[in-house]
């Protein structure tokens, strides 16, 4: 059950995506994006090679390694991604990060310890806020959750159910699998068929197959006829489409990760728009899905180091900053423009000045240029230092 203290779901959650190959493929393609993803590092030279030591060295065992377990933390649990923090000393800068297995974690609503860790082996460790920092995939907004999320997995388990389900139905119809059903029989006892049953898992054993593959015999002597009917529990729906049901399946996981679906499935349809349709939902995709992970951990990453250093994920969206270089241009043409269109005539529209402190609002050139101040607008993915601030 969905309840507050996340454990028992944690763990069952990262089984149950490993059971549907689909489910599997999707998130491995989710978690290799993420932890594939380009970085930079930008201030001082110093601090800047020391922190790169840092992020390189993270868990010991390299950034690639340890982005990738907390992106699977973070797409197949409540509890998210949980990252220790170690430090130089108390409160201290910091100095190394450690993955941590969010499914030994609990929120406890406690401002002072928020996060109590219960370690495979040793006791009960109870976390401030600052040994640690946390992703989460849509956090609950009840409080008696404490901020627990709803994580990929958990969006999109039913759908898992259901393909799953099938999955194991087509086995059993290819004879991999026993199938679940009533069987009848006429003229022959429980009794023999149970020794047949044994007969047949012995002589399997002794061959070294998994899988029935053969005819089981049932003999007897008599004019009695003999006979055996299966009548199966579950059935798929008259007419059932595999492929068509797979399809939408594929597109329920794509939704439930933010991301195209074309960034797992072959996505066929007419040939009317759809090309169109493509890069509409690429597009699309890269400002969700694709950076809902690198957005959060690159927050949670700038709160732990100096404010005189700046770390900045790639986006990915390479037809953004395309589009971003445009509006620049464009906004740079208006000011040239504006400033050049009166100077034969020796009284322009803008002075040189006014034109620079236009180009500074625009983002095309840095403020200290100027002498005036100008009004500062930011963005929730910007990151500016505190010492710009004031």
């Amino acid at each position: 059950p969905y309840v507050s203290d996340s454990r028992r779901r944690d763990q069952w959650l990262r089984r149950a995506w490993k059971s549907e190959p689909h489910l599997a493929g999707v998130l491995n393609s989710v978690v290799l994006i993420d932890s594939n993803r380009g970085w930079e590092l930008t201030g001082g030279r110093n601090q800047v090679s020391r922190y790169i030591q840092v992020l390189h060295g993270a868990d010991g065992t390299g950034w690639r390694a340890f982005c990738r377990k907390l992106a699977t933390s973070f797409w197949t649990t409540d509890m998210g991604g949980i990252v220790e923090i170690g430090r130089a000393s108390a409160n201290g800068p910091l100095r190394a990060m450690y993955h941590v297995d969010s499914a030994r974690c609990r929120l406890t609503g406690d401002i002072r310890e928020p996060l109590e860790y219960f370690p495979a082996n040793g006791d009960i460790q109870r976390w401030r806020p600052e040994d640690y920092f946390r992703l989460v995939s849509m956090p609950n907004d009840d409080e008696a959750f404490n901020g627990l999320g709803f994580c990929a997995i958990s969006r999109c388990i039913e759908i898992a159910r259901v393909l799953y389900a099938v999955l194991m139905h087509d086995q059993e119809m290819l004879a991999a699998r026993a199938p679940r059903g009533l069987l009848l029989l006429q003229n022959v006892s429980e009794e023999q068929w149970e020794q047949s049953l044994a007969a047949r898992n012995a002589k399997l054993d002794s061959l070294e197959r998994r899988y029935y593959s053969g005819v089981q015999v049932l003999a007897s002597i008599g004019a009695d006829n003999i006979d055996a009917k299966l009548i199966g529990l579950s059935e798929l729906p008259a007419n059932f489409s595999a492929k068509t049901f797979t399809d939408l399946c594929m597109y329920a996981y794509a939704i439930c990760f933010g991301y195209d679906p074309s960034e797992f499935w072959p996505v066929q349809f007419g040939s009317i728009g759809r090309g169109n349709e493509t890069d509409v939902q690429h597009k699309k995709a890269t400002g969700k899905g694709g950076l809902d992970f690198a957005l959060t951990l690159q927050e949670a990453l700038q709160a732990e180091l100096p404010p005189t250093i700046e770390f900045n994920f790639e986006q990915r969206d390479d037809s953004g900053d395309l589009l971003a270089e445009s509006v620049k241009q464009a906004k740079l043409d208006v000011i040239a423009q504006a400033y050049t269109s009166g100077l034969r005539e020796g009284a322009p529209l803008l002075s040189l000045e006014e034109a620079r402190q236009l180009l500074v609002t625009a983002g095309l050139i840095p403020r200290e240029w100027t002498e005036e101040t100008e009004d500062v607008t930011e963005t929730d993915t910007d990151v500016f230092s505190k010492m710009d601030r004031f």
